[in-house]
């Protein structure tokens, strides 16, 4: 049998390398060996020269590499790892902050920052840093000054002057005054003024004079305006001053003794009473008493009647006129007669009172008939009626008539004949003639009243 032939090329996978027959047979399997792996590139298999494992990790080092604002690792491959913006430290008035991490300088100088109070000496004032920088330094500008504490003629006085630039403040003294007599206002005991100079020299020394004392006040000094002297005391004269219910006397200045309530005097239903100290009305009036009984015309209620007596109002003493009456006099002859008539039967009629309605007898008259009427005519089996009243009153008489004979006025005399005769008048208001053959139809009159 024939040797296999592998001759000098190598197969590989991720692990090994070998020689192959081109029947199939493997030899020299191995893994891979040799060679570098770095960061970037896999070993080289030094027998069949395939990469083959693991990259290396990369190798960063303890150096920082920065910018302006970051800082970061750096592989020598060039791979950048762990980059981050500056921080920590604390950046002044001059200098940067300074990484915590990589050391470098990063963001700005915090620029001063100058004091808003004044520093001075003497003769200069300026703004100033922390850090001892400075500005607006300049010399003191002072102003004119004000007087602190004056000076006497027996001391220095003190003068402030401040700077109106930044308000230091410094003193100078003022010399002492000489001396010059200055007079204070007017001083005063209880009967003289006068004015006196700070070194005790007196001058214009003068007993008060003027202005008018009152019951209440003193006097007040002309020239100094000083009271002096006694007040003048109350004068309440002999006046009483009043209102409704009170008196009491007053001074001009107003001053008020003896004030009592009104007293004393009698009122009445017309006037208050009088107080027996001051004399003035007071209080309120009495109460009227209506029991004065005077039958006079300005407390007539009513006049007398044919019925009854005049009424008149009782008053009070006063004259003042009450509620409650009373009667006086007699009653009034009947009057007013001259109106409606009354009948009083068949003696005729009479004139009646207006006022009570009593007939008055003096006024009987005859009644005043009117013309006859007809009720009911006569026939031959029943006699007729007839009626007249008073002109005057509600009397009327009626009578029955008979038929009349050919020739009779019906209207005429009852019973009168025209035949001429004798005729007699027989009971029962008949009438008869007499030298007749026969008897003529006798007419009777029967009266009725109402």
């Amino acid at each position: 049998m024939k040797n296999h032939e592998y001759g000098n090329e190598w197969k590989s996978d991720a692990t090994s390398h070998w020689q192959e027959c081109a029947c199939g047979h493997v030899a020299n399997k191995q893994s891979h060996e040799g060679g570098h792996a770095s960061c970037t590139e896999r070993a080289e298999c030094s027998v069949c020269g395939v990469s083959y494992g693991e990259l290396k990790n990369h190798e960063y080092g303890n150096e920082w590499k920065s910018d302006a604002t970051s800082h970061w690792q750096e592989c020598a491959c060039g791979h950048v790892a762990n980059k981050q913006s500056h921080e920590g430290g604390h950046a002044s008035c001059t200098e940067r902050a300074e990484c915590s991490v990589c050391g470098q300088p990063y963001g700005e100088a915090k620029g001063h920052s100058y004091s808003e109070a004044w520093l001075s000496n003497d003769d200069l004032h300026w703004h100033e840093c922390d850090c001892g920088a400075t500005k607006d330094k300049g010399v003191h500008t002072w102003d004119d000054g004000i007087v602190i504490t004056p000076a006497t003629e027996s001391s220095v006085g003190v003068r402030k002057y401040t700077c109106t630039g930044c308000a230091k403040t410094r003193t100078e003294d003022i010399p002492r005054l000489e001396h010059v007599h200055q007079y204070s206002e007017w001083a005063h005991n209880s009967s003289s003024h006068w004015q006196q100079c700070r070194c005790g020299l007196i001058v214009n020394k003068e007993h008060h004079e003027g202005g008018q004392a009152n019951c209440t006040e003193r006097a007040v000094c002309e020239v100094c305006e000083q009271p002096y002297g006694e007040p003048l005391g109350h004068d309440y004269g002999d006046v009483w001053k009043h209102d409704a219910t009170s008196h009491w006397q007053e001074c001009k200045c107003g001053d008020i003794v003896n004030k009592q309530e009104h007293s004393g005097g009698e009122a009445t239903c017309t006037e208050k009473a009088v107080c027996d100290v001051c004399g003035q009305l007071y209080g309120e009036f009495v109460a009227h008493v209506y029991d004065r009984e005077a039958a006079e015309e300005c407390y007539l209620k009513a006049s007398a009647t044919c019925t009854s007596k005049a009424i008149y109002y009782k008053s009070c003493v006063c004259g003042e006129k009450g509620e409650e009456t009373f009667e006086s006099g007699e009653p009034a002859a009947h009057h007013n007669a001259s109106g409606k008539l009354i009948s009083v039967g068949e003696s005729g009629h009479v004139h009646t009172c207006d006022d009570c309605g009593a007939t008055i007898e003096q006024t009987l008259t005859a009644h005043e008939y009117g013309e006859w009427t007809e009720v009911r005519p006569a026939t031959e089996s029943e006699k007729g009626l007839r009626k007249r009243e008073c002109q005057g009153c509600d009397y009327s008489e009626t009578e029955e008539f008979d038929l009349p004979a050919s020739g009779k006025d019906p209207e005429g005399d009852p019973g009168q004949s025209e035949l001429s005769g004798c005729f007699a008048i027989l009971p029962g208001s008949a009438w008869l003639c007499v030298g007749m053959i026969s008897l003529v139809p006798l007419f009777i009159r029967k009266k009725q009243k109402r």
